[in-house]
C-alpha cells in the first residue's frame, strides 16, 4: 500500500495535476454515492481526486440539519482496497491518489455541493484544469452526495 501511495504521489506531480478534495456523508451507502459523485466530478474538471476520509459510524439526522462529527473520521482503507480502487479508476480513466498521497489545504472552506444536483458544466465553470497547465489551486467540497446530475457523465455507470 505504501508502494503504491509513493507512487501515486510521484505521478500526481509529474503530471502537475491539481487536486479536488471532497467529503462523504451520511450512512454507508450515502457515503458510497458521495464517493462515486466526488470521482465523477474530479473526472470532468480534469482534476486529480483525493480519495476522502469516511464516517464509521455515519447517520442521517434531519433535525441536526445533517451535521456530522469529523473528528473520528477513518481512513478510505479500512473500508476499501485502495491499490484495486486506484486501478479499477485509472482503466476509466479517473485520475486519483489515496489520502496520504496530497495534503488537504487547512485554509481552505469547502465548497457546499451537497445534494445540489448540479449539471457537469457547472462543475467544469468551477475550475477545470486544462491541458498542460503547470499549476492551479486546489478545490475542497463538502460532501459530493448527489452533487452531480445522473446521466450527466457517462461513466457514472461503470462506477455504479
Amino acid at each position: 500500500l505504501a508502494a503504491r501511495s509513493a507512487s501515486a504521489a510521484d505521478a500526481f506531480s509529474s503530471r502537475r495535476r491539481c487536486a479536488l478534495f471532497f467529503e462523504t456523508c451520511g450512512g454507508f451507502t450515502n457515503q458510497r454515492m458521495a464517493i462515486i459523485h466526488g470521482l465523477l466530478i474530479a473526472h470532468v474538471m480534469h482534476r486529480t481526486a483525493v480519495l476522502p476520509d469516511l464516517n464509521g459510524n455515519g447517520v442521517q439526522n434531519a433535525e441536526l440539519e445533517y451535521a456530522e462529527e469529523h473528528a473520528n473520521r477513518l481512513p478510505f482503507s479500512q473500508f476499501y482496497d485502495v491499490n484495486a480502487t486506484l486501478g479499477a479508476l485509472d482503466a476509466l480513466g479517473i485520475s486519483a491518489v489515496s489520502t496520504g498521497a496530497v495534503r488537504r489545504p487547512a485554509s481552505v472552506t469547502p465548497i457546499s455541493v451537497r445534494a445540489s444536483f448540479k449539471p457537469a458544466s457547472e462543475y467544469v465553470k468551477m475550475g477545470r484544469v486544462e491541458p498542460g497547465a503547470t499549476s492551479c489551486a486546489p478545490i475542497v467540497l463538502d460532501c459530493a452526495f448527489m452533487a452531480i446530475l445522473s446521466g450527466a457523465v457517462s461513466t457514472l455507470d461503470a462506477l455504479y
